[in-house]
């Protein structure tokens, strides 16, 4: 009969168990317990988020862009040049006179003057830079519109401003203009979706 016998680590083995090791040194028979803890973090939800300079509208369900005043006045291509520095920013074009009056009030623009994205540059129609939207100053889709006819100019090109009017519907009216006049603008950019 075989009798276990203790080994120097504590562990029982039988002779024959003992003889086994010696000829094959390099088999050992050993058990070990591996506790792993895996630590899951909570995953923060993901905030959507504006370019540097840019501002989000208080109530996002009126714009889901962001939004920066222009350095000043400038000509259309002054303007637009100065927006086109963030990667896919453009010249504002307001969709509604819930996002104008939020944009306005949002970056202090007040009664001021803005001139907008909305041009016939190198265009059949009224069209806003940068996007496939069309945009009418006649008929606007808020205020008042302009329906006077521009007498020509060397390159036809018309842009448009925003400007306040207590008279007008919504307060606003909307002008054509020479591309070169120099007005307030404001730069606009989707917001960066989460990742």
């Amino acid at each position: 009969m075989m009798m276990p016998t203790r080994m120097p680590d504590g562990t029982m083995r039988t002779l024959m168990e003992m003889l086994m090791m010696r000829m094959n040194p390099t088999t050992t028979t050993s058990t070990t317990t591996t506790t792993s803890t895996t630590t899951v973090k909570p995953t923060t939800p993901c905030v959507p988020r504006c370019p540097d300079g840019f501002m989000q509208l208080p109530n996002p369900s009126v714009s889901a862009k962001c939004f920066r005043r222009g350095n000043g006045r400038a000509t259309f291509d002054m303007a637009f040049a100065d927006c086109s520095k963030t990667p896919n920013a453009i010249l504002w074009c307001p969709e509604s006179i819930a996002e104008d009056k939020a944009v306005r009030s949002k970056l202090g623009l007040g009664t001021t003057t803005v001139k907008i994205g909305c041009n016939i540059k190198n265009k059949i129609m009224y069209e806003c830079e940068g996007t496939k939207r069309t945009c009418n100053p006649e008929k606007p889709s808020y205020g008042d519109g302009d329906n006077v006819e521009i007498t020509s100019t060397a390159t036809d090109e018309f842009c448009v401003n925003i400007e306040y009017s207590a008279s007008s519907k919504d307060k606003r009216k909307w002008g054509k203009v020479d591309c070169n006049s120099k007005n307030q603008f404001v730069c606009e950019v989707p917001i960066i979706p989460c990742t």
